[in-house]
């Protein structure tokens, strides 16, 4: 069997795979998010054949490629992005675009359609029915505008957005966070009332997620807009006891910098949970540890840094012992900004503290299965144990020296 999935569905289904399969190992994976050298080369030759470089068309080969490998970090999406940025092509989407939101009712729901489509989720006239009524859709206006059928098609009640990258587009580049948002209150709102049928109820969950909500929401006034909408989702009957809900709240406050707001929900997702039979609460644990790192770094002292710092890594010790998947370890990584902000500071039995546990989470993810030390993530962290180790090394033998030498 040759499986394939994106990243995010790989990671929670592999272990139950492994199971199915019956197999000792695990199953081999192969990441497929980066672009080989004979594929980017692929891409500067179609780029230059076209004409679609704009301002980068008089660069070298080599100063396009690593435009590609730094700026676009070897990914089509990010290539496909920085395409539409261009005043070429993202020009003429935005003239339509603009055009468009000038029918509000039409704008809001091809925006819905777009929203849909990024959350991977099915796109039929029967759904944006219920999401917007039945006299709203059953207008012609929609399917017969000439501008909506740029963006979208349309077969047998299917509502195809013809592109994934263009709808992201639109939907950070071309509306504003208002509008989008209330767009996303609506579509939660629906799929909260039909939640009994297991599409609305994968599409509440996916709407809740603030991971989602930062690939749908525009960049300018995205926290004032994120905010917004959590806060009218959190009176639906259905988030009000969900600490699944109230983790993704906290999560966005922590983003955003508000670490009081993030706190308080941090104890309302843990407290709803403990009311819940056998919840996990992995996640939440996860987070939380994340919480602490960052709080400790913003807000706090040497000492009382040190107690959030030794709180965090006993979850992380405890979830590095079971954890296959790069939740932990994206985790982990912070304790390299620990190290930087509170360096100065640490004794030499504290330094020693935070090399033990880099050192830790490097042995485990040198057990991981080689596919999945390939994640960016565990990339990312096992680069940030080394320096760890070795900085926290160089300092403490700076510490000896000097105490030799003063004494």
């Amino acid at each position: 069997l040759v499986l394939t999935a994106r990243t995010a569905i790989n990671d929670v289904v592999i272990d139950d795979l492994t199971e199915l399969t019956g197999e000792e190992k695990n199953p081999p994976e192969i990441y497929l998010d980066k672009l080989q050298a004979t594929e980017i080369d692929w891409f500067i030759e179609t780029l230059d054949t076209y004409g679609y470089w704009g301002e980068r068309a008089g660069h070298s080969a080599e100063a396009k490629a690593r435009f590609i490998k730094e700026e676009c970090q070897s990914q089509i999406h990010a290539i496909l992005l920085k395409l539409l940025s261009s005043p070429y092509v993202g020009g003429k989407v935005q003239k339509l675009v603009k055009e468009l939101r000038a029918d509000t009712i039409n704008y809001k729901m091809l925006l819905s359609a777009h929203v849909l489509t990024i959350l991977s989720c099915k796109v039929d006239t029967d759904i944006l029915t219920d999401i917007w009524g039945i006299e709203t859709v059953s207008r012609n206006e929609f399917r017969q505008s000439p501008i909506v059928r740029e963006f979208v098609d349309f077969k047998s009640g299917e509502v195809t957005v013809k592109s994934a990258v263009v709808a992201e587009y639109i939907l950070q580049n071309t509306s504003d966070a208002a509008t989008i948002v209330n767009v996303l209150i609506t579509m939660i709102e629906c799929a909260h009332k039909l939640r009994t049928n297991p599409i609305y109820f994968s599409l509440f969950k996916d709407l809740m997620r603030h991971s989602n909500l930062q690939m749908i929401v525009p960049e300018d006034d995205r926290m004032k807009a994120v905010i917004r909408f959590y806060e009218a989702a959190k009176n639906l009957e259905r988030c009000k006891s969900n600490p699944q809900f109230w983790l993704q709240y906290a999560i966005a406050s922590l983003v955003y910098g508000d670490l009081k707001r993030s706190k308080f929900y941090f104890d309302t997702s843990y407290s709803l949970a403990a009311k819940k039979t056998e919840y996990d609460t992995f996640m939440i644990d996860n987070h939380y540890a994340r919480f602490l790192l960052v709080q400790a770094i913003k807000d706090f002292a040497h000492e009382e840094a040190m107690n959030n710092f030794r709180e965090a890594c006993t979850i992380i010790r405890q979830q590095i012992r079971f954890e296959r998947r790069h939740y932990t370890y994206r985790v982990a990584t912070f304790l390299k900004a620990f190290m930087d902000r509170f360096e100065n500071s640490l004794s030499a039995s504290e330094l020693e503290e935070v090399i033990s546990i880099a050192k830790e989470v490097s042995e485990r993810i040198a057990k991981l299965p080689e596919g999945r030390q390939n994640h960016h993530n565990i990339v990312d962290c096992s680069k940030a144990m080394r320096y760890i180790a070795e900085r926290g090394a160089d300092i403490i033998s700076k510490k000896k020296n000097k105490e030799g030498s003063s004494k």
